[in-house]
């Protein structure tokens, strides 16, 4: 028997594809595990040199950026390349600080630490928004 199901029954479901952006593996292990209900292929980046890379590569159905991480590319200039992209964009972040910036951005926003379901109902909401831009008042 073929383990984890034939996705060629039928209608093809095309499977979703994520990108995790944050510095700490830890971090990004965790969001992908709590990720792991929708089925969607996950892809990380630990930093914005990497995430800028994977937007180049093709089409990414989300993007999960964490607001601080090191390294010459900022988060900013990620969001904002997958929003030129159409990937829609959620913000993560740890600290007091960088909340402000991720309203700034406009952004749906998590603060660390969040639990699965608040991260799934969150990329579900996002996802099914796609198409309506999403302007924050």
């Amino acid at each position: 028997s073929v383990r984890g199901g034939d996705t060629r029954r039928g209608d093809p479901v095309q499977q979703k594809k994520f990108l995790i952006v944050d510095d700490n593996r830890q971090i990004c292990d965790v969001v992908a595990d709590m990720l792991s209900p929708t089925g969607a292929q996950i892809v990380t980046a630990f930093n914005g040199t990497d995430a800028l890379s994977v937007l180049e590569k093709g089409p990414l159905d989300l993007a999960i950026v964490d607001l601080l991480f090191g390294g010459p590319v900022s988060s900013e200039f990620v969001v904002h390349l997958a929003r030129l992209k159409n990937c829609p964009v959620i913000t993560m972040s740890g600290t007091l600080a960088s909340d402000r910036r991720g309203r700034d951005l406009a952004t749906p926003h998590l603060a660390k630490p969040f639990r699965a379901d608040e991260l799934v109902s969150l990329v579900e909401k996002t996802l099914n928004q796609r198409g309506h831009p999403a302007v924050l008042l």
